[in-house]
């Protein structure tokens, strides 16, 4: 299309030519600090270098070489492909230096990660030194004797204090923390502890409940899942008629997480919650009403005038409006369901059926 090679496009689009020309690299939706679009949590950040870490084979300790267990590319250099999101590179000992390290960026133009061991696998922060390609050269030539490793390493990299950073642990449990604090992150708590916390993560339900996911992918109420959490429960640990109701201090607030507005409950509980609110929407007003007000209103007063010899049967009528059940037709005229629509609900006593002593 451009007549220049994907290779080409490619150092374009990262930035390895025309490096005078702008480019804001902020948008990017990915990438060190972010994590799918969103501001990476501490929890996070560890669960991924921790996976960086398992593909990492450090039994020999601490003097030995860890070497990469993952892909290698064509220069027989660790190839780890998360890391270029991660932090900003694919090379496996870049990454383990940077990681063990805590830094956050790889190393500037013209320097390098180099080999002290050189085994071209190796990830052992201790084998891992920054030089200049000149270091890099005389290492080859001076230390090694142009001969390819591993070679013993004599003078390795000193820990800093505190110690190498090497991230480690169950990878469920570090999903978990994970994907917990990105939860929280999604929960507005500005408010204080008393005030309600309103979800504000990108999705929502109609009726403005929040919607997020389990760790399995199972979807379900933000607020649920907040309550859930907060009493040390999983989502097969309540049952599934069981609601959770908000009990907000200014009335029910879908949005809101907060666990202290948060009460288990049955259905009728929660409809009882609505109906005591005025929250309960009625007729017109409920997304799912099929038969409109208007129109029910206007069966009353045509079945109720009209004299009882002459009225039609219910089931006609249940069939006139795509009802199977005549029943529904018998509740809507004797005002046991559909109130709101008005018009009479019952028998229509004019003056001649009133009794002579009235007047």
């Amino acid at each position: 299309m451009f007549g220049v090679s994907a290779s080409v496009i490619g150092q374009l689009w990262r930035g390895a030519t025309y490096r005078h020309l702008s480019r804001d690299i902020s948008s990017s939706a990915s990438g060190p600090g972010t994590y799918r679009g969103r501001l990476q949590t501490p929890e996070r950040r560890y669960a991924r270098e921790a996976t960086f870490w398992r593909q990492v084979d450090i039994t020999v300790g601490a003097g030995g070489c860890w070497p990469f267990t993952g892909p290698r590319n064509k220069d027989g250099y660790g190839d780890y492909s998360a890391g270029k999101a991660l932090i900003g590179t694919r090379s496996s000992h870049v990454v383990a230096h940077l990681l063990a390290a805590g830094l956050t960026e790889k190393p500037p133009r013209g320097t390098y990660v180099r080999h002290l061991c050189a085994n071209r696998v190796c990830c052992n922060p201790a084998h891992l030194a920054i030089g200049t390609q000149r270091d890099n050269m005389a290492d080859r030539f001076q230390r090694h004797g142009n001969q390819p490793g591993p070679h013993p390493v004599n003078d390795p990299t000193p820990e800093p204090e505190g110690g190498w950073r090497l991230a480690t642990g169950d990878p469920e449990e570090l999903e978990l923390a994970a994907w917990t604090a990105e939860f929280g992150q999604q929960i507005d708590k500005t408010g204080g502890d008393q005030a309600c916390w309103p979800w504000i993560g990108g999705s929502k339900h109609d009726f403005g409940y929040g919607v997020a996911y389990w760790p399995d992918g199972r979807h379900s109420q933000a607020h649920r899942i907040a309550y859930l959490l907060h009493h040390g429960l999983t989502a097969d640990d309540l049952d599934p008629e069981t609601m959770i109701r908000h009990k907000c201090p200014g009335g029910s607030n879908p949005a809101c997480c907060n666990p202290a507005h948060l009460e288990p409950g049955t259905q009728r509980d929660n409809m009882a919650d609505r109906m005591a609110e005025g929250n309960y929407a009625r007729g017109d007003a409920h997304f799912s009403t099929k038969v409109p007000d208007a129109v029910i209103r206007a069966l009353r007063e045509d079945y109720w005038s009209t004299p009882k010899k002459a009225r039609p049967k219910l089931q006609a009528l249940a069939e006139l409006h795509g009802l199977e059940d005549w029943g529904t037709v018998w509740r809507w005229l004797h005002g046991k369901s559909r109130r709101e629509a008005g018009g009479p609900m019952g028998e229509i006593v004019t003056t001649a059926d009133m009794p002579n002593a009235l007047f």
